[in-house]
């Protein structure tokens, strides 16, 4: 026998016992009632008691949730405009590097100035033997 026709026919189901009915959701509905602890809500009343449990209300809630917005959205431009050549900023970094690099530059050629004017003495300075 398939397991089409063994769910049809209601061998081997494991919902319910052999020959008893599921229960209607009425009826599961009064059993839940009925077991201790047990409340039902409407929609009105949990918003409500949600409301009374939170420490912000709407409100504050929103405007987080709106600056939070607006702070990852300045840090998503932000990291748009650093790839761009031309800032003000971008212009300034620019002229700092540039300045950096030149004097980088000139104490390199003057440490091979000393460097040759040294060599240069020396080769020229005669040898005394004794």
């Amino acid at each position: 026998m398939s397991s089409f026709a063994r769910s049809r026919s209601g061998i081997g189901s494991t919902g319910s016992r052999a020959g008893a009915p599921d229960k209607s959701y009425a009826e599961k509905k009064a059993g839940a009632l009925a077991a201790k602890n047990t409340v039902v809500l409407s929609i009105d009343e949990l918003e409500r008691i949600k409301g009374m449990c939170s420490q912000t209300n709407e409100a504050q809630d929103y405007q987080t949730m709106r600056t939070n917005e607006r702070k990852e959205l300045h840090h998503l431009s932000q990291a748009r405009v650093s790839k761009w050549p031309n800032t003000i900023q971008a212009e300034r970094e620019k002229k700092e590097y540039e300045r950096i690099k030149k004097l980088e530059d000139d104490e390199v050629s003057i440490r091979i100035q000393t460097t040759l004017s040294t060599l240069f003495l020396y080769q020229n300075k005669p040898i005394f033997c004794e």
